[in-house]
């Protein structure tokens, strides 16, 4: 799972709500936000107290060199699925139920 703007990472924590990290490893999913984008007091005062609470790990790309040429859409949450650290095929949900049935979780 990719994101890169807030409305993107609610339907990531709408799909998410309630499944522990065990699940998402068990069906191999990781979630990355790029916050690059975000100002720097509001991700610290608001962003990363409220990612640091999910039950699952997210990880940051706070500069977005890292994910620059990740594919995304706006509003959306970008599932990327993964051939050997290449990406083989991306989808775009816009809503959690989207990305629950997309994963199969």
């Amino acid at each position: 799972m990719f994101t890169r703007d807030m409305s993107g990472g609610e339907i990531v924590k709408q799909a998410f709500a309630g499944l522990r990290s065990a699940a998402l490893e068990a069906n191999h999913v990781a979630c990355v936000c790029d916050v690059s984008g975000m100002p720097w007091l509001v991700r610290s005062m608001f962003a990363l107290p409220g990612l640091r609470k999910r039950l699952y790990p997210v990880m940051l790309d706070e500069s977005g060199e890292a994910t620059r040429a990740f594919p995304y859409r706006e509003g959306k949450a970008s599932i990327l699925v993964l051939d050997s650290g290449i990406i083989a095929s991306v989808a775009y949900a816009g809503t959690g139920d989207e990305v629950t049935a997309a994963l199969r979780l």
